[in-house]
């Protein structure tokens, strides 16, 4: 074949290369128009400013793009296109991850279109803008890589364009003077026996990064947060690029027989994150085996498997190499994702506050250094605490809300199980409540966020049950308290610790017999309770008269952990979400008594127990709340709190009857957030006209809590159901328990009934 015809050939080739682009480009094109079309076409069926903002972004972002892309398209399609394999190889792979990125748009657009509820909006909304993001570099990666040089004859000629092209697009380090000086005294030989170019002048010229002496495929100190910067890998990269252009002058100058058996060091601009890789395993030798395999940063990762294929069955390097390479790229780790991972892979985590640990992990507040976030995170300690994590993250899966902790992503390494959660809270419920008595000038500060609690968790909590899901461990200390970014430092609390809660939705109920693990001094009769058949026992007892006592018959008896059977049946009596309403009547105690500034006799002891002394609990709160009227919403609130820790567990109201009751008040604005407040209003009339559709169909039978019809606590003071004792003839009071209930002539007495105490 002659010169000529080897030209013509060549030059076909090239172009046959350049119409494959055109075509990767033409597709891309065409689905970020599609994506465009599809924006626009949405904005007509939505109204709002908020998403009507999102999709101009959207379609203005995509418009620049599309300009951007045509302008490529039409340099290409002008005939000139590099010859370098590589660089069209590099072009393809972007062009594959461009397609991907603009179906993930598409997906996370239709994610925020379809959501309501603020908090889902900001999130939606972010991802939408990291999509777009993503796209925008892909398409400037695009831009970068391509070199449109005419080919010609000249070979000579061609490498000088380069370098015409490269000084004028990459401003040159001071590593070039030293590459092209060391170059130049190489002799032919020296440069044809290095095999891959003079690659040993690279390494101490490349960034360093951070020190990992030690850390290596150590499985106990793996350097957590120790990952290579966005200014190392532009380091590493006009390092790369220095000496590519160094190197082209040398084969500029070069005879043509010597530039034929020189080496080719194009990849090597590809090559940065790979480079940053192996200084730090102090393994530069390993460079050639990539080079070999024509591996550049986009095929990062790569897997052990194809890491053994490279680097010719060196295991013990292949598997270093597999765990060090992501402190240069990051894992596929979104939104609810979980990683599994080895021992001797770091996490970009670096841990800057602890927390107590509890009986299943430690807590840590967890920084990730490549985006700034900022997580709570839990790790299990014991093998045990594996199966609390995993329920933990299933149940928090399914809820999302503002006044809940939101599980964000997992990790399994090793054997160690790992949870990321948001918010990191300043503190919680127990520690502040317990700094509201040790200072008394901070309680006009901090009594109006603490009547927030009642509506905020309330709204919370009637979410977690609507999902179907029952906490069951609900205490002071479960409950997170955060001070917000704003400027207003807007305050909220949190529900946290899932890890005991059990999920119902596939059950047609919320009940269950044997509590492995409770809190025992919130623990709700029916759980502490060990006999159902004595629980119903003391029970009638407490329906009928009771001596003014200062304990419980049973306050002598401890809860029992243990769930007996006897042929196969439970023996302990049931328990449903009732329970939760009673453990949160005793947190709403709590908080009003600290508010009240009068304490409940002996909270304080080690042993105590709420429910071995409900009738004197009661007792208490209906004097407090005789003391507070009606004045403001204490009062209310100690009247709402003795009917949620009612004995009998069918005669707690349910949660959505407590939000109502809140929401409907006419303090509503004290007691739920500016966010809570109109939703739990909306909710509140739904249910009420739900409620009320219930009742016309049943004849007036249904009430939200036995022994109740529904009637509020939050009511004028002519409405309001006396809570003072009756007195009787004996001398002895009817329980304050039974004085809640609303007078009905038609009621019967439950002394003596049949009926047992199952929760719903």
């Amino acid at each position: 074949m002659s010169p000529s015809q080897e030209i013509h050939s060549g030059n076909g080739s090239a172009r046959r290369r350049g119409m494959g682009l055109q075509e990767s480009a033409e597709k891309s094109l065409s689905q970020m128009l599609e994506l465009k079309s599809y924006a626009a076409k949405s904005r007509r069926h939505h109204f709002t400013r908020e998403t009507r903002e999102i999709i101009d972004t959207v379609t203005k972002r995509l418009e620049t793009n599309n300009v951007s892309l045509k302008e490529w398209k039409a340099s290409v399609a002008s005939g000139e296109q590099t010859d370098d394999v590589q660089v069209i190889r590099n072009v393809k792979k972007y062009f594959e991850q461009l397609e991907s990125q603009i179906q993930k748009a598409r997906k996370d657009l239709d994610k925020r279109l379809s959501v309501f509820l603020p908090s889902q909006k900001d999130e939606g909304k972010q991802l939408v803008l990291e999509s777009l993001a993503e796209i925008d570099n892909s398409i400037a990666q695009v831009q970068r890589q391509v070199r449109t040089i005419t080919t010609t004859e000249d070979q000579h000629s061609r490498h000088s364009m380069i370098g015409a092209v490269l000084k004028r697009t990459h401003q040159r380090t001071k590593s070039y003077p030293k590459f092209i000086t060391a170059l130049s005294k190489m002799s032919i030989y020296e440069k044809q026996r290095s095999r891959f170019g003079a690659l040993d002048i690279l390494w101490d010229e490349l960034p360093r990064g951070p020190d990992l002496h030690g850390l290596i495929g150590n499985p106990f100190t793996p350097g957590d947060g120790l990952v290579f910067t966005s200014q190392d890998l532009i380091g590493a990269e006009n390092v790369l690029k220095d000496y590519y252009e160094a190197w082209s002058e040398v084969l500029a100058t070069s005879s043509p027989t010597s530039r034929e058996n020189l080496p080719k060091v194009e990849g090597l601009t590809n090559m940065a994150k790979i480079c940053l890789v192996l200084n730090a395993m102090n393994q530069r030798a390993l460079l050639s085996h990539f080079c070999v395999g024509e591996k550049v940063d986009l095929d990062l990762p790569l897997s052990v498997e194809k890491l053994e294929v490279i680097l010719q069955e060196d295991k013990y390097h292949a598997a270093n190499f597999a765990t060090e390479q992501y402190r240069v790229v990051e894992h596929q780790w979104g939104e609810g994702g979980h990683i599994e991972i080895s021992d001797q892979e770091p996490l970009p985590l670096v841990p800057f506050k602890q927390f107590v640990a509890g009986s299943f992990g430690t807590v840590q507040a967890v920084r990730d250094v490549r985006t700034g976030k900022i997580y709570a995170r839990k790790e299990q300690i014991t093998a045990d605490a594996r199966d609390h994590l995993l329920r933990e993250k299933e149940r928090l899966a399914k809820i999302r809300h503002r006044h809940v902790v939101n599980f964000e992503k997992s990790y399994q390494r090793g054997q160690q199980l790992g949870l990321l959660l948001t918010p990191v809270a300043d503190t919680n419920l127990e520690k502040l409540l317990s700094y509201y008595r040790e200072h008394p000038e901070q309680h006009r500060k901090l009594q109006p966020i603490i009547l927030k609690s009642f509506g905020c968790l309330s709204h919370g909590l009637c979410h977690i049950h609507g999902r179907k899901i029952r906490h069951k461990d609900i205490k002071p200390n479960n409950i997170l308290y955060e001070i917000g970014p704003d400027e207003k430092r807007t305050a909220r609390f949190i529900w946290a610790d899932f890890g005991l809660a059990y999920d119902f939705e596939e059950s047609i109920h919320s009940r269950t017999y044997n509590p492995s693990k409770y809190s025992p001094k919130y623990a709700a009769p029916e759980i502490a309770h060990a006999d159902a058949a004595a629980l119903e026992m003391k029970a009638a007892s407490l329906d009928g008269v009771h001596t003014n006592q200062d304990t419980d018959p049973d306050s002598s008896e401890s809860a029992v952990f243990e769930p007996p059977f006897e042929a196969g049946r439970p023996l302990r009596p049931a328990h449903g979400r009732s329970a939760d309403i009673f453990s949160y009547g005793c947190v709403f105690l709590e908080i009003l008594s600290v508010l009240t500034k009068s304490e409940i006799t002996g909270i304080k002891t080690p042993d105590f127990c709420f429910w071995k002394h409900i009738t004197k609990i009661q007792g208490w709160a209906e004097s407090q709340a005789s003391k507070q009227g009606h004045e403001g919403p204490l009062g209310d609130l100690f009247r709402l709190a003795a009917r949620m820790i009612r004995f009998r567990a069918k005669k707690r109201p349910k949660v959505t009857k407590i939000l109502s009751d809140l929401a409907s008040s006419r303090y509503a604005d004290q007691l739920l957030c500016s966010r809570c407040l109109p939703e739990a209003q909306a909710e509140s009339e739904a249910w009420k006209a739900s409620r009320k559709e219930r009742r016309s169909t049943d004849g007036g039978r249904t009430s939200d809590e036995s022994g109740t019809s529904g009637t509020s606590c939050f009511e004028s003071e002519e409405e309001a159901p006396r809570l003072s004792p009756k007195p009787r003839r004996n001398g002895g009071f009817l329980s304050p328990d039974h004085a809640l209930r609303p007078r009905s002539p038609m009621r019967k007495s439950s002394v003596g009934s049949s009926k047992g105490v199952n929760g719903r």
